[in-house]
């Protein structure tokens, strides 16, 4: 297949940053990005009539659509398995090559597609973006535990960021636990957890009190309105709401 000339650049700068995928596996990810650019849109049909300069619509439609598939499950059987994971810490390595700071924000959120997956995704904060570093799929509608992969998934990417360099991990209240307070923490990051606005603290020098109760007017303030340091080393902010978007006052329990 030729490619391009546009394309021989990316596949020097892919090489570069991941130089431990095969060639087969470089030219699919190649196409996906020229063909993503091309359509302005990462719709898989899109891509293949974006990618007609290369091929034609048939045979580009399933060599992208075939580039995401395990190998067992092509067409032509493949033996070559990629393992997503290894590609996880070159990617975020990928991304502080190109960092203008010495702080980066983390941000963990679970999402849901219909009835058919779950996907935990760990992500880097820029503007008003967030880029995708790392990821767990699960099954939808099926038990199972959230909290060991994004563990697992945080150890993995520790490796990949500077010791000095200060990093804020965000996430929801739905995914609050010991466990993960602790494995941020083991690695000299900074967990910023939101809580319920009903959450009990005890202030050091205090006695137990809900959040909620350092609120002074939650009708029109839009501002931060207490900080309270805890015996565990944490901080509890309370954040009030604000008229213009109706936002419900919460904690966030950061260290």
């Amino acid at each position: 297949m030729r490619l391009p000339s546009e394309c021989y650049q990316m596949r020097q700068i892919i090489e570069q940053h991941m130089p431990h995928l095969r060639p087969s596996q470089t030219t699919g990810l190649i196409l996906w990005v020229y063909g993503t650019i091309l359509a302005r849109s990462s719709c898989q049909n899109a891509v293949a009539v974006a990618l007609v300069i290369v091929g034609s619509y048939n045979s580009m439609r399933q060599y992208v659509r075939e580039w995401l598939y395990d190998g067992r499950d092509r067409a032509k059987l493949c033996r070559v398995q990629l393992d997503v994971r290894t590609c996880f810490v070159p990617l975020l390595r990928w991304v502080l090559s190109l960092w203008q700071s010495d702080r980066l924000v983390l941000a963990i959120d679970p999402t849901m597609k219909a009835d058919q997956i779950n996907s935990i995704v760990i992500s880097v904060v820029y503007r008003s973006c967030a880029i995708p570093v790392a990821w767990h799929i699960l099954p939808a509608n099926r038990p199972g535990q959230w909290i060991a992969p994004v563990v697992d998934l945080l150890k993995l990417l520790s490796v990949a960021v500077p010791k000095d360099m200060t990093v804020l991990v965000m996430c929801d209240r739905g995914l609050r636990s010991p466990r993960l307070w602790k494995q941020i923490c083991s690695v000299g990051w900074h967990p910023y957890v939101r809580q319920s606005i009903n959450t009990v603290f005890c202030p050091d020098g205090g006695t137990r009190l809900p959040a909620r109760t350092l609120v002074v007017n939650d009708n029109y303030f839009d501002r931060l309105c207490a900080s309270y340091s805890v015996r565990s080393g944490s901080c509890v902010t309370v954040v009030c709401n604000c008229r213009s978007c109706n936002c419900r006052p919460c904690a966030v329990l950061v260290r």
